[in-house]
């Protein structure tokens, strides 16, 4: 028998399967069809036929149960389409159920921008509703022109700061008793035996020095504090205290004047309107701009000034069932109005 070529076989030979090779096209492969036979098919190289599908760009998707399918493709290349979509700049978000949606950005690239806002100055809050919104900085608040050094910003109790929001503080005088003579206050018992205070008959005094301290705002008016109270069961009758005051600025600049007297009574009525170690504090205004007879002078207060001071109780209530039955006197203070850390310079003059 001579050799024949596994090549050189036809269909008419009727001498080998698969048929139909002679006139497969090139590329094609023979798939089975489960009956004893088969057919020529193209496998189209490297790419996958979707014959009868439609819709434009498709992906096969290994479906997990043994077989394909196209889906629709998301993504183009390096490029993500937004058909559809309008509004601008937008951001796609992976929506945690295995889908994804385009979202409204809310910052763009490494600055946060503010179109159609206005008015200046403004910074971005976070409003604690997971948003946030464009707030107004008042220019007046953050413009420093004109302000000493050492001014303070403080707030203003609405959400708001300037440079001009005072705050109240407490200016401390150490007490000086003379110990001795008759209009010396006497060291009692108070309360419990285990406290002792000065007990003050009526003309009874003592000596205080208020320095003022560089916090000071200049142009703002002090207020004179005596703190007391008293360990009686009854009482009744008006309570006065008086001061005797004098001030001069420091470094050489004022010599210390006259003495100016100031008082504050209280009527203590009874019991029920005064109780037994109730701690009062009777105010009076110590300066003005425009100062009375019994005030110091207001535009003349600076740092480093001194206000020497005699308090004493010019009127006494009457007092039963105490020990020993007067007021004592507790402290005095002065309230004043603060703006700075500090002053630029520690003399005159100390702002610029």
């Amino acid at each position: 028998m001579a050799t024949i070529q596994h090549s050189s076989l036809t269909d008419s030979d009727g001498l080998h399967e698969p048929k139909g090779v002679a006139t497969a096209t090139s590329g094609d492969v023979y798939v089975a069809d489960g009956a004893g036979s088969g057919s020529w098919d193209p496998l189209e190289g490297t790419e996958i036929a979707s014959t009868g599908e439609a819709g434009a760009i498709k992906y096969l998707r290994e479906d997990g149960d043994g077989t394909s399918s196209w889906q629709p493709a998301v993504a183009e290349g390096t490029a993500i389409l937004s058909t559809g979509e309008v509004g601008g700049t937008k951001f796609l978000r992976e929506d945690g159920d295995n889908t994804c949606s385009w979202q409204v950005p809310t910052i763009e690239g490494s600055a946060v921008l503010s179109t159609g806002e206005a008015g200046g100055n403004k910074y971005l809050r976070e409003d604690g509703d997971n948003s946030s919104s464009w707030q107004q900085i008042p220019a007046s608040d953050l413009d420093a022109t004109g302000e000493n050094k050492g001014r303070i910003i403080t707030s203003d109790g609405s959400n708001g700061a300037g440079w001009q929001q005072l705050v109240w503080k407490d200016l401390v005088g150490s007490i000086t008793v003379r110990g001795t003579g008759p209009t010396s206050p006497a060291l009692s018992a108070y309360q419990g035996g285990n406290i002792d205070q000065f007990a003050f008959s009526a003309g009874d005094e003592v000596m205080v020095e208020f320095h003022i301290p560089h916090d000071y705002a200049p142009g703002t008016d002090l207020y004179l504090h005596f703190h007391w109270s008293h360990n009686g069961t009854a009482i009744s009758g008006d309570m006065t205290w008086a001061a005797d005051v004098t001030y001069a600025k420091g470094f050489n600049q004022a010599n210390f004047p006259a003495a100016v007297s100031t008082s504050v009574t209280f009527a203590t009525t009874d019991i029920t309107t005064t109780p037994q170690y109730r701690h009062r504090v009777d105010e009076v205004q110590l300066s003005a701009s425009s100062p009375s007879g019994s005030q110091i002078d207001t535009d003349d207060i600076e740092v480093d000034g001194v206000i020497l001071m005699r308090v004493s109780a010019s009127a006494i209530p009457t007092i039963t069932g105490g020990s020993p039955n007067e007021p004592f006197l507790h402290f005095v203070d002065i309230h004043y109005q603060a703006g700075y850390i500090g002053t630029a310079n520690k003399a005159p003059n100390f702002y610029a």
